[in-house]
């Protein structure tokens, strides 16, 4: 697994395959651009699909349910993920939902060694079978870590869904 540390991407090479990322897919293009993720099916040979990044966190999960990472995992791409800490909301959410979802997240701290809620959210992501690679905007060090110290944890299936079903 692989934590991504940036805020946005833009990637230009000059040789002769162009990469380019464009709103939140990173394609290999000989022409024409599409942009979201079920269209490349009628772009043929014309693009290549290398990542999509999507918002996707605890609070977060319509890539599970719309079908995105049912397609990746099915193409074999691994996705990224922006706003993997949900901006903040793990941690200072009071609606109904965040309050569920860091709940869930505090029984396995307790459960695992009091592991942080930063550390179990990204955990969880990396946990996901399409192998998500979260993206850090964060400047704080700690985040860093956690982020780095969250590919060696491992969740049990009871754990990663009681997360899910928070």
């Amino acid at each position: 697994f692989l934590v991504v540390i940036a805020a946005t991407l833009y990637f230009t090479f000059t040789s002769a395959k162009v990469y380019e990322a464009t709103g939140t897919i990173i394609i290999e293009s000989k022409g024409s651009m599409e942009r979201t993720l079920f269209n490349l099916n009628y772009m043929g040979n014309q693009t290549t699909l290398i990542t999509n990044q999507v918002e996707f966190s605890p609070l977060c999960m319509d890539p599970l349910d719309n079908g995105t990472f049912d397609q990746l995992q099915r193409l074999g791409i691994q996705p990224m993920a922006w706003s993997p800490l949900a901006g903040g909301r793990l941690f200072t959410g009071t609606d109904e939902q965040s309050l569920r979802v860091r709940k869930s997240l505090e029984e396995i701290s307790l459960q695992l060694g009091d592991i942080s809620i930063d550390q179990l959210a990204l955990a969880w992501i990396l946990n996901h079978p399409v192998k998500i690679n979260p993206v850090l905007g964060s400047g704080k060090i700690e985040r860093i870590k956690a982020g780095v110290e969250a590919i060696n944890l491992k969740l049990s299936l009871e754990q990663w869904f009681s997360v899910w079903c928070a």
